[in-house]
């Protein structure tokens, strides 16, 4: 899980571009959610300081992104 979720990780940062830059990410990913109930393949990308911005990130089985949903 640990390659899947940096492969995520490196994803997201291309994906979001300037949006991200500078921030501290880390990828929350759990083995029995991948996939979770419903067959999708998601987590969720959060910054490490308190309070700060989380993303569910809508994925592949091999980690290529398909959505990003910013969560208040």
């Amino acid at each position: 899980m640990k390659e899947l979720e940096q492969k995520i990780l490196k994803l997201f940062i291309k994906y979001m571009e300037k949006e991200v830059e500078g921030l501290d990410l880390f990828v929350a990913l759990t083995e029995d959610c991948w996939p979770d109930f419903e067959g999708t393949y998601s987590c969720e990308v959060m910054e490490r300081q308190d309070n700060g911005k989380v993303w569910t990130c809508v994925c592949t089985k091999s980690g290529k992104i398909k959505e990003v949903i910013e969560l208040q």
